[in-house]
C-alpha cells in the first residue's frame, strides 16, 4: 500500500481540528470558563474552515503547500503567543486545567509540528519513502 504524503498530511492536519474541536465542545459543557470555553456558531465555522484550507494539499499544487505550511506556522504561532499565555493561564488560574487539557494540547500542537514537517518535505522535494527489509 502507497501512501501519498498529502493525504497523510490532510490526515494529520484533520485529526488535530478533530481533536481540538471535540476537546471544545466538551469544555463547552463544563463551561467552567464561559469567555473561552464556548462553543458557537462561529467556533464551528472556523473548524471547518481550517478543514478546508488543509484539504488544499490533496491538490499536490506547490502553491498549495505553501499556504498549508504557512497556516500551520500561524495555527503554532497563534497558540504559542496567545493560547498559552491567555486560555491556559485562565484555566488554570480558574483551577479547570486538567491533564485532559495538557493531553490535548500536546496532541493538537505534535500533529500541527508534524504536518508542517511534511509540507516542508514536500515543498523541499523529499518523499517519504519506506524501505524493504
Amino acid at each position: 500500500m502507497i501512501l501519498k504524503q498529502n493525504t497523510l498530511t490532510f490526515g494529520i492536519l484533520a485529526a488535530a481540528f478533530v481533536c481540538s474541536a471535540l476537546y471544545q465542545l466538551f469544555r463547552s459543557m463544563l463551561m467552567e470558563v464561559p469567555k473561552h470555553d464556548a462553543f458557537t456558531v462561529t467556533t464551528g465555522i472556523a473548524y471547518a474552515v481550517f478543514v478546508v484550507i488543509s484539504a488544499l494539499v490533496l491538490t499536490d499544487r506547490r502553491w498549495a503547500w505553501w499556504v498549508v505550511l504557512f497556516f500551520v506556522f500561524a495555527l503554532l504561532a497563534l497558540g504559542t503567543l496567545w493560547y498559552h499565555p491567555v486560555v491556559t493561564v485562565t484555566r488554570i488560574e480558574a483551577g479547570t486545567f486538567a491533564t485532559l487539557g495538557w493531553v490535548e494540547d500536546s496532541i493538537y500542537v505534535g500533529l500541527l509540528f508534524v504536518a508542517g514537517f511534511l509540507c516542508v518535505l514536500r515543498l523541499l522535494d523529499a518523499r517519504l519513502v519506506s524501505g524493504k527489509g
